[in-house]
């Protein structure tokens, strides 16, 4: 990850917009995982995935393809770049939203795992499995890193 600018800041200090621009790190790439909850995906195509953190805050982008789905259903799993906080009541505050761009235009919601994946839920003619052959699912989410 690159280096998180704190050089020069203390408590009650008024930022100017120069140093809120410095604040956080640049985007990183990742490749995430990419597994069905049930069965198994054949061939995975394009794989793709950014994100940021800033202090416990984790903002995350992908875009994965499946070229061929095989025995793949129920929902999605998406790797994490960064591990999260364990569960807080069951609810981690996990946020996101996901769509298939290539096939069925079908929207998802994203919903927290485990610490190290988040599930995709389709809700469209299909829900809950939003791959499918030729499927090429985008996402964000944002969750606090342990």
């Amino acid at each position: 990850m690159a280096t998180q600018y704190t050089a020069g800041l203390s408590a009650g200090q008024v930022l100017t917009a120069a140093t809120m621009n410095q604040i956080g790190a640049a985007w990183e790439t990742y490749t995430p995982t990419v597994t069905p909850q049930s069965g198994t995906i054949t061939t995975l195509g394009a794989r793709f995935g950014k994100y940021s953190r800033i202090n416990k805050l984790v903002v995350v982008m992908f875009d994965v393809t499946i070229t061929t789905n095989g025995t793949g259903g129920t929902w999605l799993n998406i790797g994490k770049p960064i591990t999260s906080v364990g569960s807080l009541g069951g609810n981690t505050g996990l946020v996101g939203m996901a769509y298939e761009t290539a096939v069925t235009g079908w929207l998802g919601a994203i919903r927290d795992s485990s610490t190290t994946a988040v599930l995709v839920l389709g809700t469209g003619g299909s829900p809950g499995y939003i791959g499918g052959n030729g499927h090429r699912v985008t996402g964000f989410f944002t969750y606090e890193a342990a």
